[in-house]
């Protein structure tokens, strides 16, 4: 009886790599599925909670009740320093950008509506070099730091918030210590081994 021999087919070069370019499109998309999905989540909570749109998000943040939508006019009212100064203007810059017109500043009185105070008290020694107290309300935002950077930081988290809330940003107030002297990592894309859990635990460390 004879026995029929194995029987091979050989795949066409082309075929081949379209499975291996179809392969790696499919790792590609698993990675930034892995990495905007727990992101939209995070905003999504912090939206649902009354937090401001910040990544990493705000540790220690008391909500209030209310939002505060900075209006064309917006005031920047600034300590008498070149260092406020010049934070004023990065700040003033980056709202222009976001949509709000005819923004002004200054080193007069905050008025009692539509602005934001920034404030250098090197007697805030407990912020350190890079904390800032940021206070929210109805009517306009404040910002407190011992130093330039740190109220630099309390700016732009402001400028952030605004962004994300698309103009609108809910009252509350926090004082935002970092933990560690640096602010960044670098998540390299071609770590297919990185989970969403461990994107999660990430974020949360660099708070």
């Amino acid at each position: 009886m004879l026995q029929s021999s194995p029987h091979y087919v050989r795949v066409p070069r082309l075929a081949r790599t379209r499975a291996k370019v179809a392969l790696i499109l499919t790792s590609v998309c698993a990675l930034v599925a892995a990495v905007l999905i727990p992101l939209t989540s995070h905003l999504n909570a912090q939206a649902a909670t009354q937090f401001p749109g910040t990544i990493p998000s705000l540790e220690g943040w008391t909500p209030a009740s209310g939002t505060w939508t900075p209006a064309s006019g917006l005031q920047i009212v600034h300590t008498d320093s070149a260092e406020a100064a010049g934070v004023s203007a990065l700040l003033s810059r980056a709202l222009a950008d976001s949509g709000i017109t005819g923004i002004t500043d200054g080193t007069s009185d905050a008025p009692s509506t539509n602005a934001v105070s920034l404030t250098i008290d090197p007697s805030q020694s407990t912020l350190g070099d890079e904390g800032y107290q940021l206070t929210v309300t109805g009517n306009g935002a404040q910002v407190v730091a011992a130093t330039r950077v740190g109220l630099l930081w309390g700016a732009r988290t402001l400028e952030q918030a605004v962004r994300s809330g698309k103009g609108t940003v809910p009252t509350g107030s926090v004082t935002d210590i970092p933990r560690f002297p640096d602010r960044g990592v670098t998540l390299c894309a071609c770590g297919t081994h990185i989970t969403p859990d461990w994107i999660n635990r990430q974020i949360d460390r660099m708070q």
